[in-house]
């Protein structure tokens, strides 16, 4: 309702089109109203037919074009009413659409390519909206292509009301495609050379925009920078664009510490410390740390060199040492290794070639010698889509695969290979009903670890069930050649960072050729966030068919700064 005057006062009732259309044409008569001209009985009747004929035109923007306005008008003591019965008839739709192109871009097939898409359009409501759309890609389309100079020759709407045809005619003239010049880092830390190799397209090759908004991308991931910012003039000369990229650097050194806790693990702490370049070619040291009551200590050293493809390729040099106590077995292990790390499309593949030692306890009853070494070759794929602020599915895969054999300077033979699939969904869309957020967790485990001498088990390399990624409740950390684990986990904000947890754990366990299966559900409640971690205490029915293990009621607490 409007009120321009004490006595009088106008209001309206728009009947016969759906929701989406009647926003529209409420928005539309909210700009109308706010005319300075004060309403009276002289100009109420020219304010009413001046609404009905925005109603008019706001459909005609929308595409329906034969839609006809039954209106009348009330007087109730200087009150007015007016009500709008529309009936929308037929929508029109874009029957012909021709795109032309005129000058260099003609024959630039990649452009025309492009171009033709905007002929699937065709058949689509002719709207306003629709037109503006088209006239705006089109000319998106000659910018990010380098026809930065592109001007219209003819853009029109021809509607022929007695065919209810309705043809759209797009002429550009494409002018010269501008080339890329100069490319300049602005910063002091890393050579030219080695930034060099970030960038996948050459001087004086075609400007595309694409090009330099996956350069910007690339600089950002590559752990250097915290911005990577691309300027090009306004006004570039010679149909050449240089290119100005100011980078600002990542802090030199990165501390972290994390603590966890789990009632199957205890404590544990792990301490990083990385000094994210030495040199201005990008080598890179990291030192990690870890203690815990399966793993007593274990440090990790790493040197990463990035490859001549620094985007797609890095060399990693690994030395790592391990105190274990798994499977009531204490052991201590050494590790030299070498890796190669490739980018292919998502997937990030790793080769490596890698000194495995194993000391056992002297005298153990359990292995003919008190050590074991191992020349292990390997290959690990890795993919994973993780955007937390964005992205409403995250998932991660992960395939292992190493080998040892006594042929290639080992004392026994292995294979061991183990895949792994965490998914992380977003869900409220689909369930209204909770009206708060809701997640689904899936963890999958898959793994088999083969090794013909039984006197020469290493427990560095077994399969365990228990933990944080496996299912609740196990406690012992059983030593197995084959694994299976499934963890299915549903999560209801209740407000906060705090949630309502549901879940289902699944572990069909193969030990000394025989399977078993434990099984555990229950239900429990979170103090979680993506970008820290969670902590949580569960209330688990653990049903185990291990012999002598009975059923049982547990409560788990957890802390970690996984999933």
């Amino acid at each position: 309702m409007i009120t321009q005057n004490v006595s009088i006062t106008f209001d309206y009732t728009i009947e016969g089109v759906p929701d989406t259309v009647l926003s529209v044409i409420h928005s539309k008569l909210k700009e109308f109203e706010k005319s300075p001209n004060r309403l009276t009985k002289h100009n109420i009747r020219s304010y009413y037919l001046a609404s009905k004929k925005e109603i008019y035109n706001t459909l005609q923007a929308l595409g329906y074009f034969k839609a006809t306005i039954q209106s009348h008008l009330e007087n109730n003591n200087n009150h007015y009413s007016a009500t709008y019965t529309i009936t929308l008839g037929s929508a029109l739709t874009i029957t012909h659409l021709n795109i032309q192109l005129i000058g260099d871009g003609k024959q630039d097939n990649l452009l025309q390519q492009l171009v033709n898409k905007l002929n699937e359009k065709k058949g689509c409501l002719m709207s306003t909206e629709n037109y503006q759309m088209l006239k705006r890609e089109l000319y998106r389309i000659m910018i990010a292509e380098g026809y930065l100079d592109a001007q219209w020759k003819e853009h029109t709407v021809i509607i022929d009301p007695a065919k209810y045809t309705a043809t759209i005619n797009l002429s550009m003239e494409t002018g010269h495609q501008y080339q890329t010049g100069p490319i300049t880092f602005r910063q002091k830390l890393f050579s030219k050379a080695f930034l060099k190799h970030y960038v996948t397209f050459k001087e004086k090759s075609p400007y595309r925009l694409q090009d330099l908004q996956a350069l910007q991308a690339t600089l950002k991931n590559t752990g250097y920078f915290q911005k990577a910012t691309i300027k090009i003039p306004s006004h570039p000369p010679h149909h050449e664009i240089p290119i100005n990229i100011d980078l600002v650097p990542v802090p030199k050194h990165y501390h972290a510490i994390r603590i966890g806790y789990s009632t199957d693990l205890g404590f544990r702490i792990k301490a990083e410390k990385s000094i994210r370049y030495l040199n201005d070619r990008g080598h890179q040291a990291t030192l990690m740390g870890e203690y815990s009551f399966t793993h007593p200590i274990t440090l990790l050293g790493v040197y990463s060199i990035p490859g001549v493809l620094a985007a797609a390729q890095q060399y990693h040099i690994q030395l790592g040492y391990n105190q274990h106590h798994l499977a009531n077995t204490p052991t201590k292990v050494g590790t030299f290794g070498l890796f190669s790390v490739r980018q292919y499309s998502a997937w990030n593949l790793t080769s490596f070639l890698k000194y495995h030692y194993e000391a056992f306890p002297e005298n153990s009853a359990s292995h003919i010698d008190d050590y074991a070494h191992l020349f292990i070759p390997g290959f690990i794929a890795h993919v994973s889509q993780i955007n937390w602020l964005e992205g409403m599915h995250n998932y991660e895969i992960h395939l292992h695969t190493q080998a040892a054999s006594r042929a290639f300077l080992s004392t026994i033979d292995l294979f061991r290979t183990e895949y792994k699939l965490n998914y992380f969904g977003e869900y409220s869309n689909y369930l209204h009903w909770w009206k708060q957020y809701s997640y689904l967790l899936l963890r999958m485990r898959l793994g088999y670890t083969f090794i013909p001498s039984l006197q020469k088990k290493l427990p560095s390399f077994g399969l365990y069930a228990g933990g944080l990624q496996y299912p609740r409740g196990h406690q012992e950390y059983q030593v197995s050649n084959a694994l299976f684990s499934c963890t299915l986990e549903y999560r209801h904000c209740l407000g906060n960072l705090l949630y309502l947890n549901f879940f289902t754990d699944i572990h069909p366990q193969v030990n000394n050729n025989h399977l078993h299966l434990t099984n555990s559900s229950g239900i429990g409640l979170a103090l979680w966030t993506p970008m820290i971690g969670i902590a949580e205490v569960s209330l688990v029915y653990k049903n185990s068919h291990l012999p002598n293990k009975p059923h049982a009621w547990r409560v788990i607490v957890r802390m970690s700064d996984e999933l």
